[in-house]
Order: C-alpha cells, then sequence, then structure tokens
C-alpha cells in the first residue's frame, strides 16, 4: 500500500504524538473532518512562523482536564496558560528541528494562549490553506491546526541537514 499523505502532515502528527508522550499523554492520530468551532472549556496556544515559502500560524487546542493532569503545579488558571504556551513552544520547536531536514529554516515568533475562541479570532484572519490534525487521548481530542502558506514543494528532504537532537545544548 503506498502512502499518500504529505511529508508536512505525517511531520506534524510525529512530531505531536512525541509531544504527548513526552507529558505522559497517550494518544493516536484520527481523521480529522471540517474545522470545527472551538469547544468551551478549552484553551489554544498559537504561535506563527515564517520561511520561505512557508508561513502561517500553528494552532494547538488542547482540553482542560488534560492541561491541569499533566501541569506539575496548581492547575490555576494562569498556569494553565503558561503550560499550553510551553507546549505550543515545544510543539514549534520539534516541527522547526524537522523540517531541518528539508532544507526549510523556520523563524518561529512568541506563542499566546488563552481560550480556544479568542484564539481563534487570531487565527481566522491568517491567509491561505488550513490543515486539521486530531489526536485522540483517553478522554478528549487534541487538536493541532496549521494555517497560512503551506508549499510542500518547498520541502525537499536532505540527508546531509545537520539536525540537532533534542535536548542537546547549544553554545553560543
Amino acid at each position: 500500500m503506498v502512502s499518500t499523505a504529505r511529508p508536512l502532515d505525517l511531520i506534524v502528527q510525529r512530531s505531536t504524538l512525541e509531544l504527548l508522550e513526552a507529558i505522559g499523554v497517550p494518544a493516536a492520530p484520527r481523521l480529522a473532518g471540517p474545522s470545527q468551532a472551538p469547544m468551551s472549556g478549552q484553551f489554544a496556544g498559537l504561535v506563527r512562523f515564517s520561511a520561505p515559502a512557508f508561513r502561517g500560524a500553528l494552532s494547538l487546542t488542547v482540553p482542560t482536564k488534560i492541561l491541569a493532569r499533566t501541569v506539575r503545579a496548581s492547575a490555576n488558571e494562569a498556569t494553565l496558560l503558561d503550560w499550553l504556551r510551553e507546549l505550543t513552544n515545544q510543539l514549534m520547536g520539534r516541527l522547526k528541528n524537522k523540517l531541518v531536514r528539508y532544507q526549510l529554516l523556520v523563524r518561529v515568533a512568541a506563542s499566546t494562549s488563552g481560550s480556544a475562541a479568542t484564539m481563534e479570532t487570531q487565527f481566522r484572519p491568517i491567509k491561505g490553506s488550513e490543515r486539521v490534525y486530531m489526536f485522540r487521548t483517553m478522554t478528549d481530542d487534541v487538536v493541532v491546526r496549521l494555517r497560512g502558506e503551506l508549499d510542500d514543494k518547498a520541502l525537499v528532504f536532505s540527508s546531509t541537514a545537520e539536525v540537532i537532537d533534542e535536548g542537546d545544548v547549544i553554545l553560543f
């Protein structure tokens, strides 16, 4: 059987599964339907990125129950939003690191977080196509969305690209 998945889709899925595993949340990818309106009781993180032929934003929507279960501090709203910004940064960092192998050097802006509905008002105006990735956990869905100029033709694999392993220290 030949896979028809685009490289970016596989990179996003793998990066998200790695992130969820790292915080102790078992998950599996599931088919995503059309983009849905944000659900109440959920928070979302948002980070903008840019590279040649590749710019837009990544949104990570995580149910509050999952955030509260995985944070290492008291689960007040400010702490949960801070934790979600960290998770959004980690996910974007994983994507950025994997995209180096495709000769794509991505610049990332500071992340933000808030209610899913509030983040939607910042995400919607971004021009371009949208890709939705859903992940089923034991209790709820985690949703990753990319929106913007996402040209798969810009991804050219290079086996010689130097990729930094997660956890490596870079002195500069």
